[in-house]
């Protein structure tokens, strides 16, 4: 976030703690901050040369999930996070 506590501009480069679907890991991944509404932000993943995931995430997850240094995410995805917070991003797939 900066100085004046705002989320970053349209535009700018952010990193991202997501899970690789392939090995189930979480890891950090740069993305690009696509809009911002008051319901939350949309970031852009780019995982190969010409797919890209898209996300909406709520304005909660900025500073828990999505940072705008790779040096914050990294600290971020080193942190501890509740079980209820683990919880929320299963899918019907996981359970």
């Amino acid at each position: 976030m900066n100085a004046n506590n705002q989320l970053p501009a349209v535009g700018t480069t952010v990193y991202a703690i997501a899970k690789n679907n392939s090995t189930f890991k979480l890891e950090v991944v740069e993305g690009t901050m696509e809009s911002i509404s008051e319901n939350g932000f949309k970031v852009s993943h780019r995982r190969t040369g010409f797919i890209t995931d898209v996300y909406l995430y709520p304005m909660h997850a900025w500073r828990q999930e999505c940072f705008q240094t790779k040096n914050e995410a990294d600290v971020g995805l080193a942190l501890p996070v509740s079980y209820t917070h683990l919880r929320a991003h299963e899918t019907s797939l996981h359970l």
